[in-house]
């Protein structure tokens, strides 16, 4: 019973095995207050269940695996209508930008509208569909950037950082309000 409290009453399937196995495996995991980021670092694809171990206190995920292999994601939570303060969502279309014109492979940094359930920003192979969105990471192809760990991470967060600094965490906003703030952040930089 390590991480159990009734361990005999867990069925203990595959996917239990491999959750179990990537725990003893080494994770780094960060959680910074100021934009509600959670950042994650391990070898390999971690299962949801680990990689959102631990990011009650964030509404974005980063996660960071050996190869330079990255992603982004905004959690559900940030989607659904909750009283828990959170930023609202804002378009990850700039920062895609900015990592292309840094990205030496041929692939293209993508990532799904700020409307979707989860969007992922994500260095694209072939287009996810949205079922193998909701799958695991373990469970769908994370390419090898050509972008280091460091610059990677530190571009998403100067990121959030710049226009987060325009906004408050609050309740759940409708969309239309949401796309007005987008329009607004958003505006400025286009200009």
């Amino acid at each position: 019973g390590k991480y159990l409290l009734s361990p005999q009453k867990v069925v203990k399937t595959e996917e239990y095995h491999q959750i179990m196995r990537e725990i003893e495996g080494e994770i780094s995991r960060t959680t910074l207050p100021s934009i509600r980021m959670h950042i994650v670092e391990a070898k390999n694809p971690l299962h949801y269940y680990n990689l959102y171990a631990q990011s009650q206190q964030a509404d974005i995920v980063m996660s960071i695996y050996g190869e330079n292999r990255y992603e982004l994601e905004y959690k559900y939570t940030t989607w659904v209508s909750t009283t828990r303060k959170h930023y609202p969502r804002i378009s990850l279309q700039l920062l895609c930008d900015t990592l292309n014109a840094l990205e030496p492979s041929e692939k293209k940094w993508t990532a799904e509208h700020f409307t979707d359930t989860a969007p992922i920003l994500r260095l694209q192979g072939k287009k996810l569909s949205k079922k193998e969105r909701y799958l695991s990471p373990t469970e769908r192809p994370i390419y090898s950037s050509g972008i280091s760990p460091e610059v990677f991470k530190n571009i998403c967060i100067e990121y959030f950082e710049e226009f987060y600094k325009e906004l408050e965490p609050g309740e759940t906003l409708e969309w239309n309000e949401v796309r007005r703030i987008n329009e607004t952040l958003f505006k400025s930089v286009k200009n």
